[in-house]
């Protein structure tokens, strides 16, 4: 595919490296140009991405956790009313300790069981991995040889489709899987939105694990084209306006804990509020899609 489109970021991201990101005409989205081949990002995400960057992700949630909970809760209740009870759940790139799956099975949505959750994560490097009564396997080929006649009721795209070298091949992968009665929830960074560019930086380019970069209408229009219909589309709350007020996470890491009380608070408001329904800011943008 050759790639074109207006330059949007030229210069060093906050991992140091040089990148060119591009607001592509063809993709229909923004994204690294070039891109990592296949063959550097398996590399890096089987040794480097949970081994260095990210060697516990769940306590990182944890951290933030009232902030979780609140975006969590409101994707669940979404998901409750499309689709079909009891839950079966496909997490795709659930890392090695789904927090999602934690969530939904400590609130009890969608009257879900432990034996009904199955995720797929590359970075592992056997062909079944089981934790307490669930299994991630570290390929769709594994998950294949492995499941069932039914379509999962539920697939989890969290924080994805910016990893991923073709967000389209992942989401038609995942279309393959779907049924009339399953719902995909999808949640992405919303990045190179107007609240970013008011308080500056580079902060949220990082090269090579955020390949792609996101709004609502190029997430909506991606999900399109791969022929699934939104039902959902909800933003959270922008944590860089916090930045405007003197709490600057991205150059004084002591303001974490400060921050983490706070997002929790802001969500809930955010979220009470009805402000998760407009799409113009946001830090995350996620959407709960079905096959057209």
């Amino acid at each position: 595919m050759n790639c074109i489109g207006k330059t949007v970021f030229k210069g060093k991201c906050v991992r140091g490296h040089d990148v060119e990101v591009l607001d592509c005409l063809v993709c229909g989205f923004k994204h690294l140009h070039p891109k990592p081949t296949e063959e550097e990002l398996e590399e890096y995400y089987k040794k480097e991405y949970f081994g260095k960057e990210k060697p516990d992700y769940s306590a990182e949630h944890k951290a933030i956790d009232g902030y979780w909970q609140q975006v969590y809760s409101e994707q669940c209740e979404a998901l409750e009313k499309t689709a079909m009870i009891p839950w079966t759940v496909l997490d795709v790139g659930c890392g090695r300790d789904p927090v999602f799956l934690r969530f939904v099975m400590d609130n009890n949505f969608g009257g879900f069981l432990n034996s009904d959750y199955v995720g797929i994560d590359p970075s592992l490097d056997r062909a079944q991995n089981s934790y307490e009564g669930y299994t991630i396997h570290p390929s769709w080929e594994g998950y294949e040889a492995a499941k069932g006649e039914d379509a999962p009721s539920v697939i989890n795209l969290g924080f994805v489709l910016e990893h991923a070298g073709n967000p389209f091949e992942v989401l038609s992968k995942c279309a393959e899987h779907m049924s009339s009665k399953t719902s995909l929830l999808v949640e992405v960074p919303f990045d190179f939105n107007p609240i970013q560019g008011m308080v500056g930086g580079n902060h949220w380019v990082s090269s090579p694990d955020h390949l792609n970069y996101f709004t609502p209408t190029s997430l909506r229009q991606l999900l399109e084209r791969c022929g699934l219909g939104v039902l959902h589309l909800r933003t959270t709350y922008p944590v860089e306006l916090l930045k405007i007020h003197g709490y600057d996470y991205s150059i004084d890491s002591s303001v974490g804990p400060q921050l983490n009380k706070r997002r929790g608070r802001l969500q809930e408001l955010w979220r009470s509020s009805g402000m998760s329904q407009q799409t113009k800011i946001g830090r995350t943008v996620w959407a709960i899609a079905k096959l057209s």
